[in-house]
């Protein structure tokens, strides 16, 4: 049976309805088993429950705003309770403090107070949406803490943890695979050139705002490597033609797997720079030679995921 990490949404309800949802479907689509309240529930009313969620939980997020929270029987809010079982059962836990202009806003939180003088640390963040953008990046260090600790209370075989790491690579592998996919069937459909229009610029930048990140993106070190090699020949590419090309006529709107719609122009060659068509040429064979072998090692890992 396939490990499903249980990951517990600390958080008051009435501020933070919408972006608990979307961190509960993003947990779903990788995998992991979210476990969050689907109704303001006032904590004195189902202490036993929440607690043993916690209790159950192989990681907790941890959101605090400006509301505190009502107060347990305890004399604390749900979620400092909540933060209090995680750290005493050894429980992995990531914190995300909304920044406020107001330097005092947290003057007077115990939740705040304690976390401080805990020493735990915690993330910053302006808005939902960079909340959400955080906890994707984040997704490869909170497997591994899962992990680590689930290793250590021995609780997880290794063939579980194996394919538990192989299928999170897998979704998140695939969307980048899709998308590139269905550029190059674009391009040969409607013989879209990839040096004189910017089709492969515009995809490859999306992928690059999307999916990379400065920390790991993927478990498994390879897959790391061959989409770092994609970057660096996508990168150089895109730096050049920049400085060599200039869009004409009107743009034209194509459909992207994953992206959707997208706006594609034909480019004019200025030579600006001292690169050659030749050099273009060559980086894109470099990019697609590591894209096929990208390919092949998410194929290699999805197969060995399924016979486990």
């Amino acid at each position: 049976m396939i490990f499903r990490p249980k990951i517990f949404i600390s958080s008051t309800f009435k501020e933070n309805e919408n972006i608990r949802n979307r961190i509960r479907s993003y947990f779903y689509s990788v995998g992991a088993e979210p476990l969050l309240y689907e109704q303001e529930l006032t904590p004195s009313i189902t202490p036993m429950t929440y607690r043993k969620n916690v209790l159950d939980a192989n990681f907790m997020i941890l959101i605090i705003k400006n509301y505190y929270g009502q107060k347990t029987e305890y004399g604390i809010s749900g979620i400092h309770e909540e933060y209090k079982i995680a750290i005493n059962n050894n429980i992995p836990t990531h914190v995300y403090i909304k920044k406020f202009n107001n330097n005092k806003a947290y003057e007077n939180n115990p939740l705040v107070e304690e976390l401080k003088k805990d020493g735990i640390s915690y993330h910053y963040f302006n808005n939902d949406n960079d909340l959400m953008k955080h906890i994707k990046e984040t997704t490869f260090t909170i497997a591994s803490e899962i992990m680590i600790n689930q290793i250590e209370k021995n609780k997880i075989p290794e063939s579980s943890i194996k394919k538990l790491a192989g299928n999170l690579d897998y979704i998140n592998s695939i969307k980048i695979i899709s998308i590139i996919e269905s550029m190059m069937d674009t391009s040969k459909r409607l013989n879209l050139d990839y040096i004189y229009t910017d089709l492969f610029t515009t995809c490859l930048e999306e992928i690059y705002i999307r999916f990379y990140s400065s920390h790991h993106n993927f478990i498994n070190w390879k897959i790391d490597e061959l989409l770092n090699n994609m970057f660096k020949a996508s990168n150089r590419f895109i730096k050049h033609s920049g400085i060599d090309f200039t869009s004409i006529g009107n743009s034209m709107e194509f459909n992207i797997n994953i992206l959707g719609k997208v706006q594609i122009t034909k480019l004019t060659y200025n030579k600006c720079s001292e690169w050659k068509i030749t050099d273009y040429q060559k980086c894109l064979e470099n990019f697609f030679c590591s894209f096929e072998k990208f390919k092949a090692l998410i194929k290699n890992i999805k197969l060995e995921v399924d016979i486990l």
